[in-house]
């Protein structure tokens, strides 16, 4: 199936270089809608929740090539990145756990089914592809069922349209890094076809990620050792070598109208990374190796029988594989090698497929719109081969190598999920006021109480008159145990005990309110929104010592959390050159309940900062010229909650930080520069020394330029 694909589109290139559309359907502007929250494109400006566009331009202004940099620049999203270049990566939102985030492309999950907390790791993801991303914050589990607990993240892929294009970008910089990528977009046959696809290449020999030492503001890592150019850096004073990333992706989807009234479409994606990484800190250092390979595809069918219903049909499937090598020296533990030792052996394998049928009733020339449908999801998973040098990462975050019994492993389980939902939007009184609701049931039989009825309801006025939006949303959500936290099998920490997973877990549960207000002032020229929410999780699940005398350890449903706080943001346009853009988030969490460990009981959340602000100027002083400063600041956050009642001690908690970077776009208006646009970025420009998570390092300050060709 794989090499029918990548044929089929081959051949869609081969016919987009030879064949021009002699007629192309009307423009669309992506930007002016959204999907993700309520199902269905729906203009933002009457929406009752909180959400952030993050399109291709931005990205390619700011020089990101991963995912998580482009997400870095929301405030609402906090990232804990093991390192740098695609290292393994949890978002956050709104202090929920990295599991309570949804990741999806094109509407549909990421496959990654035997992460240890059922989280996706963003970290390897690249833009490649993309045509913008959007962020919802707050549940959506009415729309897209479990993991939507504290927002939803969706990746869109570009779409053809237009006459088709040919595209190159070239970039190089710090660190040795390269990339490289090659596509083409466009509709052929009067519009009727429509395609997009390319190729991507990305390798760095990027730094060190782990520290030797560990100091609470880190300000002691770094050593100036400055060249020019490619490897122009303020690198780390590190005995460690530094840890290369290579990666390749590819894309392609295409839609073909085989009537006005039905549309049949495919897509596929895959992508491969390797990562040479530091695993754990101190004198446990050691080599590591990853290897992620991930792919996903799909078909739909979309039909429209009535002129006020449409349904789509998608069958869809995917998978991650993950290899991971090792390579050992001196202690760990009780246990002393004299040479090296490797294991090469240890695969975890994910599968995730199924299908969905989604119906759209629209009433009252589109006024009034009732969705309902059902989806079928199978997650599949299970290791091979485990030897006593295989590793996963540990609950909060540090590499550890896990001691296990040679041939371990846990034979391939399935999770069943079937989804019923029901939702409706409708705007009344000339369009002034906004109303929706729905409800969706969940039925699990792999997991027990996996039965599950959540349900949402928003509103949203708008003022004509005052240019004021007044809002507010209250939803449930929900997210089923991982294949890990059922199923993992019994593993020894030596003097730690054994850890293994429960099959009897329960679904965690939360509960959100928000409130908003968007303002807007003199035609547009100043917008601000604010926003305060009231989130409660409950039954989030945990590894705890339930047998403190043989020292036996599972997953269990322990906690509640609180979370609370304001989102803000202003944009400032006081000249047609100038665009001044602010957001801020503040954030309070609490541990208000957690079973066997009392002591947690009023603590922060981990990986949590209490405040994180971004700051974006950009000033266009010549045509094609665009001049970009972007500021990041963020409060540190606890990293380990056995040391936070002892504010004193140095590894309770990582510094706060702050980091300015600067870019140049430049499109030359002359005739023979008229396809490319030039880029030039400086990292990091202050030089400032922070870490995110301590022990793992981030980039100094470096330079990356390059350029991109469209045709």
């Amino acid at each position: 199936m794989k090499r029918l694909m990548v044929l089929i589109l081959s051949v869609i290139m081969a016919l987009a270089a030879a064949v021009s559309a002699s007629a192309q359907p009307p423009r669309i502007t992506l930007e002016e809608i959204i999907v993700t929250a309520t199902g269905v494109p729906t203009p933002p400006g009457v929406l009752d929740v909180t959400f952030n566009v993050i399109n291709r331009r931005q990205w390619q202004e700011a020089g990101h090539y991963f995912v998580v940099e482009a997400l870095e620049n929301d405030p609402a999203v906090h990232l804990n990145q093991w390192g740098p270049f695609g290292a393994a990566t949890d978002v956050r939102m709104r202090g929920g756990a990295a599991n309570t985030v949804l990741l999806m492309r094109d509407g549909l999950r990421l496959p990654d089914s035997l992460s240890i907390t059922g989280n996706t790791d963003m970290g390897p993801l690249s833009l490649t592809g993309l045509s913008r991303i959007e962020v919802i914050r707050g549940s959506q589990s009415v729309l897209w069922g479990s993991q939507a607990m504290s927002g939803v993240i969706n990746l869109i892929t570009r779409r053809g349209r237009g006459k088709p294009k040919l595209h190159l970008d070239v970039l190089y910089g710090g660190f040795n890094t390269m990339r490289l990528g090659v596509g083409s977009s466009g509709s052929l046959l009067r519009g009727r076809l429509r395609y997009a696809l390319g190729l991507a290449a990305f390798r760095t020999d990027g730094i060190s990620r782990t520290s030797t030492s560990i100091p609470k503001t880190g300000s002691a890592m770094y050593q100036r050792a400055a060249s020019w150019i490619g490897s122009y850096a303020w690198n780390y004073n590190r005995e460690d070598a530094a840890d290369p990333t290579r990666q390749w992706a590819f894309y392609g989807n295409a839609q073909f109208d085989v009537l006005p009234t039905l549309t049949i479409g495919a897509g596929y994606y895959q992508e491969k990374t390797y990562a040479h990484v530091d695993g754990g800190v101190g004198v446990d250092r050691r080599d590591m190796f990853q290897t992620t390979f991930r792919e996903q595809m799909y078909f739909d069918f979309e039909h429209r029988p009535l002129s006020f219903w449409r349904y789509k049909f998608r069958i869809h499937t995917g998978k991650v594989v993950r290899r991971l090598t090792q390579d050992w020296t001196g202690t760990f533990g009780l246990t002393t090698y004299a040479e090296p030792r490797k294991a090469s052996d240890n695969y975890f394998w994910g599968r995730m497929s199924g299908w969905k049928w989604d119906n759209y009733l629209t009433f009252a020339q589109k006024r009034h719109v009732v969705s309902f449908g059902y989806a079928f999801l199978d997650h599949w998973g299970r290791t091979t081969n485990l030897t006593p040098e295989s590793y996963h990462w540990w609950d909060w975050g540090t590499f550890q190598a896990y001691n296990w019994t040679d041939g371990n492993e846990m034979t391939g389980r399935n999770q069943y999920l079937h989804d019923y939902y029901v939702h409706y939007q409708g705007r009344f009184f000339r369009k002034t006021l906004f109303l929706r609701g729905g409800v969706r049931f969940t039925d699990c039989p792999d997991v027990e109480a996996g039965r599950k009825l959540t349900y949402q309801l928003g509103a949203a006025w708008l003022i004509r008159l005052t240019g004021t939006k007044l809002r507010a949303n209250f939803a449930t959500g929900f997210k089923v145990p991982s294949l890990w936290q059922l199923y993992m099998p019994p593993i020894t920490f030596g003097a730690w005990g054994t850890w293994r997973g429960n099959a009897v877990l329960e679904p965690e549960t939360s509960e959100t309110f928000e409130i908003g207000l968007d303002q807007t002032l003199w035609k547009g020229r100043v917008k601000f929104s604010a926003t305060l929410f009231h989130n409660m999780y409950y039954d989030q699940i945990h590894s705890v010592e339930y047998d403190p005398v043989n020292r036996l350890n599972e997953y269990r449903n322990v906690g509640q959390v609180l979370s609370q706080g304001g989102e803000f943001t202003l944009i400032l346009k006081p000249h047609r050159k100038w665009t001044i853009k602010g957001a801020l988030t503040l954030l309070d969490t609490k541990v208000i309940e957690w079973e066997y460990n009392p002591e947690y009981r009023g603590a922060e959340v981990l990986y949590t900062p209490r405040y994180k602000a971004h700051l974006h100027l950009q000033w266009r002083p010549l045509e094609g010229l665009k001049l970009n400063l972007y500021g990041t600041w963020q409060d540190g956050a606890f990293t380990n909650w056995m040391r936070q009642h002892d504010p004193n001690n140095p590894i309770a908690r990582v510094g706060s930080w702050e980091r300015f970077d600067f870019t140049a776009t430049y499109r030359p208006p002359f005739r023979y520069f008229k396809h490319a646009r030039f880029f030039l970025k400086f990292h990091n420009i202050t030089g400032r020394t922070y870490q995110v998570l301590r022990g793992y390092n981030t980039l100094p300050r470096s330079i990356f330029f390059g350029v991109r060709i469209t045709y």
